[in-house]
């Protein structure tokens, strides 16, 4: 006696198995990418963009204490030659340029002489002078040079730099300070900063 026929499936030509459907994982994964990606990129530009701005400011630092070194040693070769500070007992050299000139709104947010303020601030000031010191170049700080007399001619000092590098009104200070007699000069240990990177 016959079997009855087993009903057929239609003809599968993956052994058997109904094909796949393509397309579809891959467009959920692309948008699970996306949805993650985009906070994820955000956080990470929310971190890096501060720092770098942050390392930029940090980098233009660099500038004052250079300049207070040769300060340093100006007022040091002034003492040595002529056995006293640089203009009198006591005064200060006054920032130079005045600390209302905003560097901040020069080519490359730098200070020009001749352009943001007279060169001549430098070559006329008595201490400046006295000195030979001058920034004749763009330059982020203001500079400022106090000193104090005792009556057998020495001389302590303080050479000075301010900076608003971020342009907020708020200035950061560089200070190193010094004491001159006849037996040579004697520096402070470092610098002195604060607010480093304002």
């Amino acid at each position: 006696m016959q079997q009855p026929p087993h009903p057929q499936h239609p003809p599968y030509p993956h052994h058997g198995h109904p094909p796949k459907k393509k397309g579809l994982g891959c467009g959920v994964i692309v948008a699970i990418c996306a949805a993650v990606a985009v906070p994820v990129l955000g956080i990470m530009a929310a971190i890096a963009i501060p720092a770098f701005t942050k390392y930029v400011r940090r980098s233009k630092t660099a500038e004052a204490r250079i300049e207070l070194a040769k300060m340093f040693d100006s007022v040091s070769s002034y003492h040595m030659e002529n056995g006293r500070c640089p203009g009198g007992l006591q005064g200060d050299a006054g920032s130079t340029p005045p600390i209302s000139v905003n560097c901040n709104l020069g080519q490359g947010g730098r200070c020009i002489p001749g352009d943001a303020y007279p060169a001549s601030a430098w070559t006329e000031n008595e201490a400046w002078s006295a000195l030979g010191f001058e920034i004749a170049g763009e330059h982020y700080f203001h500079y400022n040079l106090r000193w104090s007399q005792d009556s057998s001619g020495a001389c302590q000092f303080t050479a000075q730099a301010f900076g608003d590098l971020d342009d907020d009104g708020v200035f950061s200070t560089y200070e190193r300070a010094g004491a001159a007699d006849v037996n040579g000069v004697n520096a402070a240990a470092g610098l002195y900063i604060d607010r480093e990177v304002e």
